[in-house]
């Protein structure tokens, strides 16, 4: 895609707050991006394992209780982005995941989503961000100021485990923020919350990860 292609796409992009009537259009979107991920990040198992979570009862109260933003341009959905508090006093924020439509990779749009959530996260309070991810996405992070801390594997399913990476980033300061009250619904959504990790940057998993870096989640995701 040329720069100018890329240019055109990134100011035709709008980022909306997720809503229940978008749940189809997400689920087909972030199984695209699964798909694409075959034999290249993930095993034919694990992307079973994840169409499985995607069309799930459950992955629709993962998107409720995440705050999610969404990409689109005009009417297709081409990204999404979720991100959680952890429960660990309120000082971190997890990014579970960040999709890119394939047609779209390479756009920008990616990094919009990111930049999105992260600033976010600073808004709402939190001082570091957490994010788990598969191993060739750990470069594109590194470039947005993460730290990588260890490498360690994830659950997707019960009997399907990934590899990834765990990395780390101070949250933007913003000069008024407010913290999520700990009694609003799914503020205590931390580690273990019942969202496996997704090749996108990361859907939490269902396990602590290991070996440290305990509270960060990854995913198969697209760059850009």
């Amino acid at each position: 895609m040329s720069r100018r292609s890329k240019k055109i796409l990134a100011n035709l992009v709008r980022l909306r707050p997720f809503e229940f009537g978008m749940l189809s259009d997400v689920r087909y979107m972030h199984d695209a991006v699964i798909r694409r991920l075959t034999d290249t990040v993930l095993s034919e198992r694990e992307v079973s394992a994840f169409q499985n979570l995607i069309y799930g009862e459950e992955y629709s109260r993962i998107l409720t209780c995440h705050n999610v933003t969404t990409a689109w341009i005009e009417r297709q959905l081409v990204g999404s982005a979720s991100w959680c508090p952890l429960d660990d006093g309120g000082e971190t924020a997890r990014i579970c995941d960040v999709f890119v439509h394939p047609l779209y990779k390479g756009a920008g749009i990616g990094t919009l989503l990111l930049e999105d959530a992260e600033a976010s996260i600073a808004k709402a309070g939190f001082s570091w961000i957490t994010l788990r991810a598969p191993g060739h996405l750990t470069p594109f992070l590194l470039r947005h100021g993460y730290s990588l801390l260890s490498h360690g594997t994830c659950s997707i399913a019960p009997d399907v485990k990934m590899r990834v990476a765990f990395l780390r980033k101070v949250a933007g300061l913003a000069e008024h923020r407010t913290r999520p009250s700990p009694d609003a619904p799914c503020a205590k959504a931390g580690p273990g919350n019942g969202h496996p990790p997704t090749p996108a940057l990361a859907r939490e998993p269902a396990e602590r990860a290991s070996p440290a870096a305990e509270g960060d989640t990854p995913g198969p995701q697209e760059r850009d």
